[in-house]
């Protein structure tokens, strides 16, 4: 069995260049939730040398919430705020010629994509305008809006726990991250057989974060699950 596994990052945190060989795939922060265009070169160009994959994370202009809360901003000004993040985000690719592959939303906007179609619309017309492949949940509004335009790939999130309904728990409840890599790893395997996941998540902000990754990649090898690149 295999799996791609991304993390967010260039989000201003310490430990990027750590991260960077034990993942597959990344998602950076193009700078309006956290970063900046130094740290965010930074680590493209230790992305190139290492071929990893490569997308785009655009999130609401929020440093003071981690773009982690929802602001009921209208599409308009929703479409001007991501055509200014990417534009920015794909010319310093150019300075390192790295071929940027996906694009994922950040946080409270990741979680509006997934249930809004006219943010789900308006995402799936940017990765159109770029040729990228959208990352987001299964059955969700985004999936729906890519369907025949665009390839989706299925994430699922190996240190968040899910509520039944599917959903991801809320930050603010407790016990919402997983910390162990023992549980984090049978989370991924059932996400593999049940949801058909093409990729798993790991936030490059959490405390920790190298030594759980070690650990989530140790378990899922024992459970035959290995890492690597999306097909």
């Amino acid at each position: 069995m295999h799996i791609d596994l991304n993390c967010d990052l260039a989000e201003g945190q310490p430990n990027d260049l750590d991260i960077l060989p034990l993942v597959s795939s990344i998602n950076l922060a193009c700078c309006a939730h956290a970063g900046s265009p130094a740290n965010l070169l930074e680590v493209m160009k230790a992305s190139a040398r290492l071929g990893i994959h490569v997308g785009a994370h655009p999130g609401y202009f929020d440093r003071v919430n981690f773009g982690r809360v929802e602001l009921q901003q209208p599409l308009a000004y929703l479409e001007a705020d991501l055509l200014f993040q990417l534009g920015g985000f794909m010319e310093l690719a150019k300075l390192t010629q790295l071929k940027i592959s996906h694009l994922k939303p950040h946080g409270a906007l990741y979680h509006r994509a997934m249930k809004e179609i006219e943010l789900a619309n308006l995402l799936t017309q940017l990765a159109l305008r770029w040729n990228l492949t959208l990352v987001g949940m299964k059955d969700s509004a985004l999936e729906n809006a890519a369907k025949g335009k665009t390839p989706f790939l299925r994430e699922g999130f190996a240190d968040r726990k899910y509520l039944p309904d599917g959903t991801l728990a809320p930050r603010s409840s407790a016990n919402a991250v997983l910390h162990e890599p023992e549980k984090a790893a049978l989370q991924v395997q059932q996400l593999i057989q049940q949801d058909k996941v093409q990729t798993i998540c790991v936030h490059g902000d959490s405390p920790g974060v190298v030594n759980f990754l070690h650990g989530l990649k140790s378990e899922l090898k024992n459970l035959g699950i290995h890492t690597g690149k999306p097909s």
